[in-house]
């Protein structure tokens, strides 16, 4: 061997991966399995407490019993259900192997049955705000707080 073919030996071999991150991070996430995960969750910014009194927080709970406009949107699935959508999707893409198209038609019909559940879910909270609407009168603290719910469910689904 000469001395040019002994250092091409003892460097390593690098593969170099011409992908952009997104690439890589999907093959990574399809390993591990994290594409199941839903995404985090984008807090809303906190809003200045200073100037409120007592009198805006007990308003906030007056009428039909809900927390204020402060307080966090619950989710728009319970947890089991969401649970569920993802148990069912695994199941789909674990069948993929076997069955593509099998499972891309499970896969569509899935997020239909999620989409009309919550489409039902949203619908439900736009009534509930619309009664506290009604029942809010001209008192424009209460107002206030339940045009700030309505904020924070377009919120909601326009950054989903």
């Amino acid at each position: 061997m000469t001395a040019t073919d002994k250092s091409a030996e003892a460097k390593p071999v690098i593969e170099r991966d011409d992908r952009d991150a997104a690439a890589r991070q999907a093959r990574v996430s399809e390993k591990t399995g994290s594409a199941l995960k839903p995404p985090p969750v984008i807090p809303l910014p906190a809003k200045p407490s200073a100037g409120r009194s007592s009198s805006s927080s007990a308003a906030s709970s007056v009428g039909s019993g809900t927390a204020g406009a402060d307080a966090p949107q619950p989710p728009l699935l319970a947890k089991s259900a969401a649970d569920q959508y993802r148990r069912r999707l695994r199941e789909n893409l674990a069948g993929f192997v076997d069955s593509p198209a099998d499972a891309v038609a499970g896969a569509d019909v899935l997020l239909q049955e999620a989409i009309d559940r919550v489409a039902e879910a949203m619908a439900k909270r736009r009534e509930e705000l619309s009664a506290e609407r009604t029942a809010a009168g001209g008192d424009t603290e209460r107002l206030r707080q339940i045009l700030l719910r309505y904020r924070m469910a377009l919120e909601g689904l326009v950054t989903m």
